[in-house]
């Protein structure tokens, strides 16, 4: 398990869409962030 310093959230690698899973507490799905644009994608 990896540790964003920018966000201070446990990212996580989704063996699915192979690119990080930011798991935000009480925030359900996990949120995919995109490498293309750099910003979290519901």
């Amino acid at each position: 398990m990896l540790t964003s310093p920018e966000l201070a959230t446990p990212v996580l690698m989704s063996p699915v869409f192979n690119q990080p899973v930011l798991t935000l507490p009480g925030l359900k799905p996990p949120v995919l962030a995109s490498p293309a644009l750099k910003l979290p994608v519901l």
